[in-house]
């Protein structure tokens, strides 16, 4: 049932701050508005419930509601738009339907007016109103959108008709133009192809024996190739737009209406290389001259060509079987006793230039003894008039005949009409006819018993809304869009007819075989660098650089960690970007999936899920599907480091071409892996039920209900110093420590490989079971960390450095040395390490001796500066995270007049070790006095410096 619902819940923009995703549960779907940092950027959120449909309005009074152009399928995550505005006030509210859309909710006619719903929305029409205010029959909207067209309404036919029986319907053509419009009408298929079975319902097998009363066809019963040519003399036999009264009756099992060679090695029809146009009833390497006869009688009406005890040139046993035509271009074949091998034959027909054909039986355990084959071929579809002229303003309806007869039951076909025309519109124009022959329904889901059993679906149960293929189409949407139910693509364009429907893409219609380019797999109408065969695999819009509308671009969604499909999905940082020096997020690994049908059946298809379990941001399962029957295919899942998914295979499709046993054969093969360059993170697989591999059971399909795990295994550092704030890094200090673990924390414990490369004196140590310390040796290194999980090599490089320089601030609460009088300066500062980007607080540093320089009024003056002590590092603050502990006192003497420009400094040498390890120079910090002809002093020191005139009041520090 067809349910429309205003939700009552009406939000403002710009009311809502950020808070938690909306859930299934949420009152209202959840709808808000929140604000986002861009100045007037806001975004509408609500959960998007499976199965239905939403449109959006929005108001600045709460009293005129119009209809943003936008129309939105719930598939059960979060759905939402973005968009910008300067009003100081905004409303919006949804309103949804739980109508069925067949996938395509932008093309659906909720209202059943002729218009489609985006049609409508862009017209600025209501997509829920019908009305016909001219009781002309054609409803308001649809002459709305057509005004100053000829066009057909209704634009799409759909007829329901009992098999057997015929029905009409009404096709208006409206010339809203000042001109006379000529026209024609025609549809691209009025013929259908009927076949009955008596072991199904169709009619009786009876048998009217002709080897006693009947002509033996000598030439064909001695042979195993040769025809021989036979004549009507009471009826010509109509045969696909001829008739014929003489063919040739082959031994292989067929007959033809031309003459030509035989092949005794059977083919699936069309096959140029038989004689055309042929009618085979058990074509394959019969050979009466091994065995058996041929014989013919003609009766009124009919005729019979029986093959009775006919032996195979290279198998035991016998075939009896008739061939019988009627007048009225019926077909039966009846078969008596096949006691001969019968999964070798085709059964079928071509016409002469094999644009005509049809195969039923090709290699295959179909028939059996005492079964009858009808096969009847005829119109059934015709539009009267089929031209004519249409005067201006005026319109003309044309009648649509329907003839059931060649329609088997629980059937459908779509015989599109064209209609060309000299009038404004398209010409020639397309109109959609869908022709359903109801048949019996157990369990009422709207699916005919025959339809389901055809398709592997249970007549007994209610599956209409089950998705057999996993392609995105419920069953039933399957049945009313003549797509295939477990074939996920049924036109083998290697895109899924879900996919497909959704996004305007012909899904009955091999895309490469199509005038339209864009829709080709290896096309990129978007431009946003995903081929349309990336675009059906993510499930994205190609025909939007921006699905979800988030403002990230699907390419950058698909590179990083989130999906591009889901609105609620994208995280702060798509990509894997440092978001902050304090929290970057994990880093995107390129995951390949090798998976699909290895076996040289080259007959099914399979789609790989994954379910995240642990360290996604992003919860909904992400998969990938082969796009060809018999495919083995290497896909990339783009997936943040450290997390944990469920990994589960299901069987979408068995190739239709393929007849031989078993079918479906299941073969498959599934492997995950890394392939990139040494790195932090690795696959690691955990397969328990033996999932994972190459699978050739063939009887039953062997992943089914059964899981794998796979862990994006990420071996982490965290430094124990917690300054800088980025703790996350590989480059350290000498002597810093860092902590090392592998995540997810569910993996098996990792076995740690003794350190590689440049150690220097660096040492990995115990922490705990689960847990590694590396601590930095004293000196400039490249120690390499390599960890082992179920044979997979995960490995972090540091990038040991040591001190480079100083930076000496002044120390808070402390002043500048003076004495009145005296050239003198003086302050006290506290020293930090360099560089900022890692920790020193494993490190002694002090101050080494080194004589001075003096110039001018300090001409002479050599005095050394004294050895320091050795001092301690600690943390600093998220600037300069590595202090010194200990201040340093930087004066000069009190001079005395007579005063005289001059300098007097020190390069003073600063030395660091580690763990009373051997001490080093890392660098010579200068100290200098500098005096003017006034007595004014300047003293500066490790960047930091301070001045005194002679006559400033005496100070302290």
């Amino acid at each position: 049932m067809r349910t429309l619902t205003v939700l009552s819940l009406v939000v403002a923009a710009g009311l809502v701050p950020h808070v938690m995703a909306q859930t299934p549960a949420d009152l209202n779907e959840g709808l808000r508005t929140e604000k986002q940092t861009a100045p007037g950027a806001y975004s509408l959120r609500w959960w998007g419930k499976t199965g239905r449909s939403y449109f959006v309005q929005q108001s600045t009074d709460l009293v005129s509601w119009t209809y943003a152009p936008l129309v939105f399928s719930g598939d059960g995550v979060v759905a939402g738009l973005g968009f910008t505005t300067s009003a100081e006030r905004q409303f919006w509210r949804l309103r949804h339907t739980d109508a069925q859309t067949a996938g395509n909710v932008l093309t659906a006619d909720f209202d059943n007016d002729g218009v489609g719903n985006q049609v409508e929305l862009d017209a600025g029409l209501d997509p829920f109103a019908s009305s016909d205010a001219n009781s002309n029959g054609l409803p308001d909207d649809w002459e709305v959108v057509e005004a100053g067209k000829f066009a057909p309404y209704p634009p799409v036919v759909n007829v329901s008709v009992a098999q057997g029986a015929s029905t009409t319907r009404s096709l208006t053509l409206r010339n809203d133009t000042a001109q006379a419009v000529e026209w024609s009408l025609a549809p691209t298929a009025n013929q259908a192809s009927l076949w009955e079975n008596s072991n199904t319902g169709g009619p009786a097998f009876n048998w009217e024996e002709i080897s006693s009363t009947g002509t033996l066809l000598t030439v064909v019963s001695n042979s195993s190739y040769l025809n021989q040519e036979v004549t009507l003399t009471g009826f010509s036999f109509p045969f696909l737009g001829q008739s014929y009264s003489t063919f040739q009756v082959n031994p292989t099992g067929y007959i033809a209406f031309a003459s030509g060679l035989s092949q005794d090695l059977n083919r699936a029809l069309p096959n140029e290389y038989m004689p055309r146009p042929m009618l085979a009833a058990f074509w394959d390497d019969l050979n009466p001259a091994k065995g058996g006869d041929v014989y013919f009688q003609e009766f009124t009406g009919y005729c019979i060509i029986e093959y009775k005890n006919v032996e195979h040139t290279n198998s035991s046993g016998s075939l009896t079987f008739q061939i019988v035509l009627f007048a009225d271009g019926t077909v039966e074949m009846r078969y008596h006793t096949l006691t001969a091998s019968t999964t070798s034959c085709t059964v079928g027909y071509q016409n002469g230039d094999s644009t005509i054909a049809e195969t039923l039986v090709h290699n295959e355990p179909y028939l059996t003894s005492n079964t009858l084959l009808r096969w009847r071929r005829g119109s059934f579809f015709t539009a009267s008039p089929a031209s004519g002229t249409v005067p201006a303003h005026s319109s003309a309806s044309v009648t649509l005949d329907v003839n059931a007869l060649y329609l088997p039951a629980s059937s459908q076909s779509r015989p599109p009409l064209v209609l060309t025309h000299d009038g404004a519109g398209s010409s020639p124009a397309s109109i959609p006819v869908t022709v359903t022959i109801p048949g019996p329904d157990t369990d009422a889901d709207g699916l005919p018993d025959s339809y389901e059993v055809a398709y592997g679906l249970n007549p007994a149960l209610a599956d209409d809304t089950a998705d057999r293929d996993l392609d995105g189409l419920t069953n039933y949407q399957e049945y009313l869009l003549g797509t295939v139910p477990d074939q996920p693509d049924t036109d083998d364009d290697g895109m899924n007819d879900g996919w497909e429907t959704r996004y305007g893409f012909p899904a009955l219609v091999h895309n490469a075989s199509d005038a339209d380019a864009t829709n080709d797999l290896t096309a990129d109408p978007d431009g946003d660098g995903l081929l349309n065969s990336l675009e059906e695999q993510l499930g994205t819009d190609p025909r939007s650089s921006d699905t979800d509308g988030d403002t990230y671009t699907d390419a950058t969604e698909n590179t990083g960690e989130s999906n591009p499909g889901g609105f609620a999905s994208t995280p702060p940082n798509p990509g894997g970007n440092p978001g902050g020096a304090s929290a970057p997020p994990p880093p995107t690994v390129a995951v390949q999936v090798q998976f699909g049908d290895h076996s040289a059946s080259h007959s099914e298809k399979y789609k790989v899920f994954l379910e995240p379990l642990e360290g996604d941001p992003n919860p909904q399962k992400r998969s990938r599907s082969t796009q060809q029957y018999g495919q083995i295919k290497t896909e990339t899942f783009n997936l943040p480091a450290g997390a944990k998914y469920k990994i589960t295979l299901e069987h979408t499709g068995s190739d239709p071409k393929y007849k031989d046993t078993p079918k479906p054969d299941f073969d498959y093969t599934l492997n995950f892996s890394y392939t990139g360059p040494p790195a932090p993170y690795n696959v690691v697989t955990q397969d328990p039920q033996n999932v994972l591999g190459v699978h050739n059971e063939s009887t039953s399909f062997f992943a089914k209900n059964k899981s794998a795990t796979l862990n994006v295994a990420w071996l982490t550092s965290e430094a124990v110093a917690t300054l800088p704030q980025n703790r996350k890094r590989t480059k350290v200090g000498v002597g810093e420590e860092v902590y090392l673990n592998v995540i997810p924390a569910s993996l098996p414990a990792p076995s740690w490989e003794p350190l590689a490369g440049n150690v220097g004196t660096s040492q990995l140590t115990v922490f705990s079971s689960l847990t590694r310390k590396l601590v930095a040796g004293e000196r400039k290194c490249e120690p390499q960390v390599v960890a082992k999980i179920n044979g997979a090599a995960v490995e972090l490089t540091f990038d040991v450095v040591e001190p480079s320089g100083v930076q000496i601030l002044p120390e808070p609460g402390t002043g500048v040395w003076h004495v009145q009088g005296k050239a003198s300066a003086g302050f006290k500062g506290r020293p930090y390490i360099l560089p900022n980007d890692v920790s020193f607080v494993g490190i002694e540093i002090k101050e080494d001796t080194i004589p001075g320089t003096g110039t001018g009024y300090f001409n002479g003056d050599t005095s050394p500066h004294p050895a320091g002590q050795w001092h301690g590092v600690a943390l600093g603050d998220a600037a300069k995270p590595s202090k010194v502990v200990g201040v340093d006192t930087i004066n000069s003497n009190p001079n005395d007049p007579p005063f005289s420009p001059g300098t007097f400094e020190w390069q003073i040498p600063w030395l660091f070790k580690v763990n009373g390890g051997a001490e080093k120079e890392f660098t010579r910090v200068l100290q200098k006095e500098e005096m003017d002809s006034t007595g004014g002093l300047t003293i500066s020191k490790g960047g930091h410096s301070v001045s005194r005139a002679a006559s400033d009041p005496t100070s302290n520090f």
